[in-house]
């Protein structure tokens, strides 16, 4: 059965206060995100939250309530990410920082993580490691890059990620197809080993894309 949720991003292209920081990938960003779809009746199934790892200092940075709320939704993930292509592997703390998220995960009961293929690029077995092994009980979604970043966006990017890392899965962000506009939505779906792996799809749509 599908479920339909509301993703944290979306709220990005209204905000008004447009030189804050980015998405806010902040905790705090993230419970105020919360509290608006509540306010718009928009969380009956769940939601995607977007956090900046480095942005995360401890797991006392949400609520009690917080925590409560979340694991009650019967769908949850989380986008990570981060400054720079190769954040992750930059990070000198990463061990620390997986592990920490690795118990917010855990209070929230969240089982999936979405992660941009751009970031996958370089180091690629290093974070293989690093992921599988500190975040032991979630699932890591790619996600198919637009036009920014047209590597991750292809196909055969695609299949490179997935080569070498076996366990991930993809989130499929028909959006960002059509904005790369080098191949079709089908195109991509009648590849097998993009298909099969396919557990979230972003669906959005604004004028141009």
């Amino acid at each position: 059965m599908a479920i339909i949720v509301p993703t944290q991003n979306i709220l990005h292209f209204y905000r008004k206060d447009t030189g804050n920081s980015g998405n806010g990938g902040r905790p705090c960003d993230i419970e105020s995100a919360v509290q608006i779809f509540e306010q718009q009746n928009m969380l009956s199934d769940g939601i995607e939250m977007f956090l900046v790892l480095k942005e995360l200092k401890s797991d006392d940075q949400f609520s009690k309530a917080f925590y409560n709320k979340i694991s009650g939704f019967q769908f949850k993930s989380l986008h990570l990410g981060g400054y720079g292509v190769d954040f992750l592997a930059d990070m000198e703390d990463l061990k620390e920082k997986l592990i920490l998220l690795s118990r917010v995960l855990e209070r929230m009961e969240v089982g999936y993580i979405v992660i941009h293929a751009q970031h996958f690029k370089n180091n690629r077995l290093y974070l293989r490691e690093m992921l599988t092994r500190f975040l032991p009980n979630v699932t890591i979604l790619i996600e198919n890059d637009g036009s920014g970043h047209k590597w991750g966006g292809r196909i055969e990017s695609l299949k490179e990620i997935f080569c070498d890392c076996p366990e991930f899965k993809l989130c499929l962000d028909i959006c960002h197809i059509k904005e790369l506009n080098e191949f079709s939505l089908w195109d991509m779906v009648a590849e097998k080993e993009i298909k099969s792996r396919i557990r979230q799809i972003h669906i959005s749509y604004f004028p141009g894309a």
